[in-house]
C-alpha cells in the first residue's frame, strides 16, 4: 500500500513539473528592436533628417516576422517615444554598448534587445542616366536582458538606384529589413524542443477528397524547430546574473553565497566577480552566475532567496534542508537581516545589503540570534 501511494505521489509531482515546464515554454519571448540611424553629412543630433521615418521603415518588416513566429514584440515608437532620449541613447550605444543594452532592456522590460545601426551613403545623386544611387549598410547585435551577446551579429549592405533618391532609400531599406527578419526567425538547427501548432479541418461531403472522414474534424499537429533568435535566447534562459551590492567584506559575500547555493530550485551558483572598496558600499559588489531549474524563473528565485533568509533568521541561524542541517553563526545572521531585493529583470537579479533594514530588525527584537533557542541548545530539533 505504501509503495502504491509513493508511486502515485511521484506521478503527481512529475505531472506538475511537466505542466510548469510546458507553461514556461509556451510563454512567448519578449523582444524589442531598436534602430539607430546615421547619414553621411548629418550628425545624429542634427535635425536635418527625419530619422523616425527610417526607424519605422527598417523595423516594420522585422517586427512583422517576429510576431509571425510567436515573439511578443515591443515597439519602441509606441512606448513613450522621445527623439532626444533616442539620440542620447544612440551616442551612448556607440561609446558603451553594454550600458546601453542594460538601460534599454530596463526601459522596455524585455528578454531580448536587438540593436540596429543604419548608415546611408549617397554614392551619386545624379548619374549620367539620371538615376540616384545610394548604399545602405546595416549592422545588428542581439543581447539578452543580462547584457549577454547572443552571437547574432549581422552586417549587410544593399545598393539601389532609382530616379528619385527617396525611392532608392526606401527600396534598399525594405530589402535589408526583410533579409534580417528572415535571418533572425529562419527555422533550422537542433533546438532543445520544437514549436507545436495544431491545425483543425472539417471535411464536408462537397469536398473532392471526401471519404469516410466526411463531416468530421481532423486535428493535425505540426512540429517545427525554433529560429536562430529563439534558440539563442533559450540557451541562456536558465542562467541568471545575481548581484549583491554593498559587500564591503568578502565574508559577507561568502554568507550570501552559501544561501543561494542552498535555495530550492538552484542547480549551481558560481562566483564570477568581486569588488570591495573599504568604507564605500556603493562601489562594492559580488556577482554570481546561477543556473536554475527549467521550471523556475527569476522572480521565483528571488522569492525563494528572501523566504530562505527569513527562515534562517527565524530559526536563529539553523535550518534543515533535504536531510542536511546548516548552521549560521549569530554574526552571519546579523548580515542576513539587512539583505533585501533591489532591481530585477528577466535574466538578472540584484540584492542589496541594507544596513538601515538590519538596524530596524534589531530594534524590533524579533530576530535576535544571540537569544534564539537553537543557539542556546546548539542543536537542531
Amino acid at each position: 500500500m505504501k509503495a502504491t501511494i509513493s508511486y502515485l505521489l511521484l506521478a503527481i509531482l512529475s505531472l506538475l513539473a511537466f505542466s510548469t515546464t510546458a507553461a514556461n515554454r509556451a510563454s512567448p519571448t519578449r523582444v524589442v528592436v531598436v534602430p539607430f540611424y546615421t547619414e553621411t553629412g548629418c550628425d545624429v543630433r542634427n535635425p536635418c533628417i527625419n530619422k523616425q521615418e527610417h526607424y519605422r521603415r527598417i523595423s516594420r518588416s522585422i517586427n512583422n516576422q517576429l510576431v509571425r513566429h510567436g515573439f511578443e514584440v515591443i515597439n519602441p515608437f509606441g512606448h513613450e517615444w522621445n527623439q532626444e532620449d533616442h539620440d542620447r541613447m544612440a551616442q551612448r550605444a556607440r561609446s558603451d554598448s553594454m550600458l546601453a543594452v542594460k538601460a534599454l532592456n530596463r526601459r522596455y522590460s524585455t528578454d531580448i534587445l536587438y540593436l540596429l545601426w543604419l548608415d546611408i551613403k549617397y554614392l551619386d545623386r545624379n548619374t549620367p542616366e539620371g538615376y540616384c544611387k545610394v548604399q545602405i549598410r546595416i549592422e545588428g547585435e542581439g543581447y539578452d536582458s543580462a547584457a549577454r551577446d547572443l552571437g547574432l551579429g549581422i552586417e549587410k549592405t544593399s545598393l539601389a538606384s532609382r530616379r528619385d533618391c527617396e525611392d532608392a532609400v526606401i527600396t534598399a531599406e525594405k530589402e535589408l529589413s526583410r533579409a534580417i527578419g528572415r535571418l533572425l526567425t529562419g527555422y533550422g538547427g537542433q533546438p532543445r524542443y520544437g514549436r507545436h501548432s495544431r491545425h483543425t479541418r472539417r471535411y464536408s461531403r462537397n469536398d473532392r477528397d471526401c471519404d469516410d472522414r466526411c463531416d468530421e474534424e481532423v486535428s493535425i499537429q505540426i512540429t517545427t524547430t525554433a529560429g536562430a533568435l529563439q534558440r539563442r535566447s533559450d540557451q541562456f534562459a536558465s542562467l541568471l546574473n545575481v548581484r549583491l551590492e554593498g559587500v564591503t567584506s568578502y565574508e559577507w559575500g561568502e554568507i550570501f553565497g552559501k544561501v543561494i547555493n542552498t535555495v530550492p530550485g538552484v542547480v549551481v551558483a558560481d562566483l564570477y566577480n568581486y569588488q570591495s572598496v573599504p568604507n564605500n558600499p556603493q562601489a562594492s559588489y559580488m556577482i554570481w552566475r546561477v543556473r536554475i531549474e527549467t521550471n523556475s524563473d527569476i522572480f521565483r528565485f528571488q522569492a525563494n532567496v528572501i523566504s530562505h533568509i527569513k527562515r534562517i533568521i527565524d530559526n536563529g541561524g539553523w535550518i534543515k534542508l533535504r536531510g542536511t542541517t546548516y548552521n549560521y553563526s549569530p554574526a552571519e545572521v546579523d548580515v542576513l537581516k539587512g539583505i533585501r531585493i533591489g532591481t530585477s529583470h528577466s535574466r538578472e537579479a540584484v540584492f542589496v545589503i541594507d544596513r538601515d533594514l538590519a538596524q530596524e530588525r534589531d530594534f524590533t527584537g524579533r530576530h535576535d540570534p544571540y537569544q534564539a533557542p537553537n543557539v542556546r541548545r546548539r542543536r537542531f530539533d
